[in-house]
C-alpha cells in the first residue's frame, strides 16, 4: 500500500510551502484552482432579477415559494460550513496545502452567505421563516450529528465531502433548471459560480480522504451517505409542493440519488480494501445538468462564466433597489 498522510499529525506542519512534496501536489493544484476561481458578491447584477419576479410567467407562486426554499436553505447552509472550517480543520490540520486551501474556502463560502443573504433581503419578506422549515433544519442536524468533534476525523471529513457533494445537489439542479427557463440571470449566474465552487471543495475532501492514514469504515462511509439522502429526500418533498414543468419530485430524487453514487464514486480508501460499489445504481435524469456535475468539472471549470473585475467591490448592483418600490410580495404564500 503506497504511503497515506496524518493530516492531524504537527511532524507534518512547514514553515515554508514550497516545494510541495510531490504526494502532496494534488491538493496543491486544488487550492491553486480554487484560487483562480475567487469572485466576489459585487459582480453579481439582480436588476434583471427583480424586474423577472415582477412579471415573468415562469415564476408562479409555486414556483417562487420552491425557489425561495432553495436560497434558504444555501442560505443557512454556507455558515454551517464556515463554522466547521473554522472551528475544526482550520485549527486541527496541519498540512499547509490544505490550510492553504481552507483559507480561500473560508473566504469564498463567506461571499456565497453574503449573496444568498442579499436574495433573501430582495426576494423575501420572511427569510428566516424559510430557514427555519423542518426540512432545512433537519439538513442542519445532520450535519451536526456527523461533523461534532467527538467523531472520527475520517468521519467529519466524509462528511464534509457529502454535504457540498449531496445535500446541495437539489438546489444547484433547482437553479440550472431555472436557468434554462432564460429568467432571474443574478440568481442563476451566482447559481454556476456556487456550484462550481462547491464541487471543488468535495473534490479536495474527498482527495483527502483518499490519502489519509486511516482509511474510512465502509459502514460510516454508506451511513453517512444514506442519512444525508433521506436528508435530501425530505427537502424536495417539501419544498416542492407540487410538481411544476421539467422539475418533478421524482426527478430531483433521482438526481439526488445519481449524485450520491457519484460522490461514493471518488472514495477509495476503505477499511476493507475492496472497492465502494454504488448505493441506487441511478443515471443522471437531468441530461442538461452533465456539464455542470462533478463528472464534468474539468471542462466547466476551465470556462469563466461570467467577467471577474475587482474593481466592482464595494459597487452595488441591483441590491441597491428598494424591493417595496419595485413590486409587492405580500400576497404570496412563502
Amino acid at each position: 500500500m503506497e504511503s497515506h498522510v496524518d493530516f492531524t499529525d504537527e511532524k507534518n506542519e512547514r514553515q515554508i510551502i514550497l516545494p510541495v512534496p510531490p504526494q502532496l501536489q494534488p491538493l496543491w493544484d486544488l487550492y491553486k484552482q480554487q484560487e483562480a476561481q475567487i469572485w466576489k458578491r459585487e459582480e453579481i447584477d439582480f436588476t434583471q432579477d427583480i424586474m423577472d419576479w415582477k412579471s415573468s410567467p415562469i415564476l408562479t407562486p409555486k414556483v417562487k415559494s420552491f425557489i425561495m426554499y432553495v436560497i434558504g436553505f444555501f442560505a443557512v447552509s454556507d455558515t454551517l460550513v464556515i463554522n466547521n472550517l473554522v472551528d475544526q480543520f482550520m485549527t486541527e490540520v496541519k498540512v499547509p496545502e490544505c490550510k492553504f486551501f481552507y483559507s480561500v474556502q473560508s473566504f469564498i463560502e463567506a461571499v456565497h452567505s453574503e449573496t444568498y443573504a442579499v436574495m433573501l433581503q430582495l426576494f423575501s419578506k420572511n427569510g428566516a421563516a424559510i430557514t427555519a422549515s423542518p426540512a432545512i433544519q433537519g439538513k442542519a442536524k445532520w450535519a451536526q450529528k456527523y461533523m461534532d468533534s467527538s467523531k472520527p476525523f475520517t468521519t467529519r471529513l466524509w462528511a464534509f465531502c457529502v454535504f457540498e457533494g449531496v445535500l446541495f445537489q437539489a438546489s444547484f439542479a433547482s437553479m440550472f433548471w431555472l436557468k434554462r427557463k432564460g429568467v432571474c440571470p443574478g440568481i442563476t449566474s451566482s447559481n454556476e459560480f456556487i456550484s462550481r465552487d462547491e464541487a471543488l471543495h468535495a473534490e479536495f475532501a474527498a482527495t483527502m480522504l483518499n490519502m489519509c492514514k486511516d482509511p474510512i469504515s465502509r459502514d460510516v462511509l454508506y451511513d453517512v451517505v444514506r442519512e444525508a439522502v433521506e436528508c435530501e429526500e425530505a427537502f424536495v418533498r417539501e419544498a416542492l409542493e407540487e410538481d411544476i414543468m421539467g422539475m418533478t419530485k421524482d426527478l430531483l430524487i433521482e438526481y439526488v440519488h445519481f449524485s450520491a453514487d457519484r460522490i461514493l464514486g471518488l472514495i477509495t480508501n476503505v477499511d476493507d480494501g475492496y472497492a465502494v460499489t454504488p448505493l441506487y445504481n441511478q443515471q443522471n435524469p437531468f441530461k442538461w445538468m452533465e456539464m455542470t456535475d462533478l463528472d464534468g468539472k474539468t471542462n466547466f471549470f476551465e470556462r469563466r462564466v461570467t467577467e471577474y473585475e475587482s474593481s466592482t467591490v464595494g459597487q452595488d448592483k441591483g441590491d441597491s433597489i428598494d424591493i417595496d418600490e419595485t413590486f409587492n410580495l405580500e400576497d404570496e404564500d412563502f
